[in-house]
């Protein structure tokens, strides 16, 4: 695995944790072909800063060419929640304050409101989960909602063993 960490030292709990991972989570068959059919909602995950939310914006209107009828929520911090706001194709806007990348924007999310996150999550029943940074918790969120299909980094970052679809 090619981590994007520049630590070793990071790299290699990354790659510790991910083998790991593989041995626990084996049973997740990977790369199975995602029916186009079947998709009917996906949530887009992108609980990073501005500039990284805005440079996904082309990917709903390629969701949306694929997936004529699918309907496309975000899971993005409150700072970020204006680039999504006037987006033709996102159906609604949930807002999280991850921990990890909250820049003093709003109360930062804790274990309550994470768990509170993934039962609303849940209830929405997703058939398609995209993790668009590659993050440990977003791709166990992922995991968590129970979608059938899940997209992630597998090679960059932290946690691929758990999208059994990869971007890489």
């Amino acid at each position: 695995m090619s981590y994007a960490y520049k630590s070793r030292l990071v790299r290699f709990i990354a790659y510790l944790i991910d083998f790991i991972g593989e041995i626990l989570f084996f049973w997740i068959k990977k790369n199975p072909v995602i029916e186009k059919g079947a998709i009917k909602k996906v949530l887009v995950v992108k609980l990073d800063h501005l500039g990284d939310s805005f440079l996904i914006t082309p990917l709903f209107k390629y969701l949306i060419k694929n997936f004529p009828d699918v309907k496309i929520d975000i899971l993005c911090s409150d700072l970020a929640k204006p680039i999504f706001e006037n987006n033709p194709y996102i159906a609604k806007i949930i807002t999280f304050n991850y921990f990890r990348t909250s820049r003093g924007n709003g109360k930062k999310a804790g274990l309550k409101e994470s768990l509170q996150l993934i039962k609303d999550l849940r209830k929405e029943r997703y058939d398609l989960f995209i993790d668009a940074r590659g993050e440990l918790f977003v791709s166990l969120l992922g995991f968590l909602t129970g979608a059938r299909y899940r997209v992630g980094f597998e090679r960059e970052e932290i946690g691929g063993f758990l999208h059994p679809n990869s971007l890489t």
